[in-house]
């Protein structure tokens, strides 16, 4: 396997050290674990849209569903608009 490399930057001094602590008390390297948390967030996430969805965006509340399903209408003989309700043949979905 090819293996590419990653440089982390503009990393705080103290976090770097106690990262490299930490790892060394575990007895790994810094290289091996972030490797495997790479590793492991693209087996959950891949394939996926690396987009967030709108219902985890703090605040988001969704748009109301509607009551029926409508279309407006130009009214050849009087000119207006009119509400006509549509119902579908499958059924709900």
């Amino acid at each position: 396997m090819i293996m590419s490399q990653v440089n982390v930057r503009a990393i705080p001094e103290e976090l770097y050290e106690r990262f490299k602590k930490l790892c060394e008390q575990e007895g790994q390297t810094m290289s091996d674990k972030i490797r495997r948390w790479i590793e492991e967030y693209v087996n959950r996430h891949w394939p996926g849209n690396p987009q967030l969805t709108l219902e985890r965006v703090p605040g988001f509340e969704p748009a109301p569903k509607p009551e029926g399903i409508y279309m407006e209408i130009a009214c050849p003989r009087c000119g207006g608009f009119h509400k006509v309700t549509l119902e579908c043949p499958g059924g709900e979905g």
